[in-house]
């Protein structure tokens, strides 16, 4: 489970809310949580806002699947 999926199910909202709440689709959102796209800087922080975490690293720490 990556560690995105993993706040985010803790925080109890679906990838739809959170996608909502970051100004990205859903599908973009899915990208980021499969470790396929990085989000840009910004996003990451409008993520990591959503979801409650307050150090970057820790939601994208092992996470990367894409080259």
């Amino acid at each position: 489970m990556s560690k995105l999926k993993e706040y985010r199910t803790r925080k109890g909202v679906t990838q739809h809310d959170v996608a909502l709440r970051i100004g990205v689709s859903t599908r973009s959102y899915q990208f980021y949580e499969s470790g396929e796209r990085l989000p840009d800087v910004q996003t990451a922080i409008r993520i990591a806002q959503v979801l409650g975490v307050f150090d970057l690293k820790e939601l994208w720490s092992g996470n990367f699947t894409a080259s």
